[in-house]
């Protein structure tokens, strides 16, 4: 079986990669339990639309969990996609989930290491970077009320480098 109810791990891993619609798992159980299954036959059993079936199905094939064998239809001319999910490539997309939260942890860490930042003392306001800052004549621009402050953003530096460090070496 390649997700039962209780396999959270790999519940929450697709639900990530894909977003947090809960008919994603609907559709990963169908095909866990056939192997193998039409779009069409995924809509009956769910009782959902073929339209939103189909744009789930899309999702999982661009991510490279599932996979289609396409079969012409004797009758109709037209192609029948069987769908089915393919379990050893769930490794490839958190690899590659991996890598994108990397680059933006990577682009958060210049933003911090690039800019000096200033507070108030109000608990409410957020930090305002040095440009805001001297546009405002380093009052608030938020509450307007107090002066701003230089805070220092070593701690937020620092702990972006261990997250990079320890996602770097989980992709290793």
């Amino acid at each position: 079986m390649l997700i039962s109810d209780q396999d959270e791990f790999y519940i929450n891993i697709i639900q990530q990669i894909l977003g947090g619609d809960s008919t994603i798992m609907d559709i990963v159980r169908e095909l866990e339990i056939e192997k193998e299954l039409t779009d069409e036959q995924i809509a009956a059993r769910l009782g959902i639309r073929l339209n939103d079936i189909r744009r789930i199905l899309y999702q999982l094939y661009e991510t490279r969990l599932a996979d289609c064998r396409r079969v012409r239809d004797e009758k109709t001319g037209w192609y029948v996609f069987f769908w089915h999910m393919v379990p050893d490539r769930i490794n490839n997309a958190i690899i590659k989930k991996k890598k994108a939260v990397l680059n933006i942890l990577k682009e958060r860490l210049n933003y911090e290491e690039s800019h000096i930042f200033f507070k108030c003392n109000n608990p409410n306001c957020a930090r305002i970077p040095w440009e805001i800052a001297t546009e405002s004549g380093f009052r608030c621009p938020i509450c307007n009320n107090d002066q701003l402050e230089s805070v220092s953003n070593q701690d937020i530096i620092e702990f972006l480098k261990d997250q990079i460090s320890n996602l770097e070496k989980s992709i290793k």
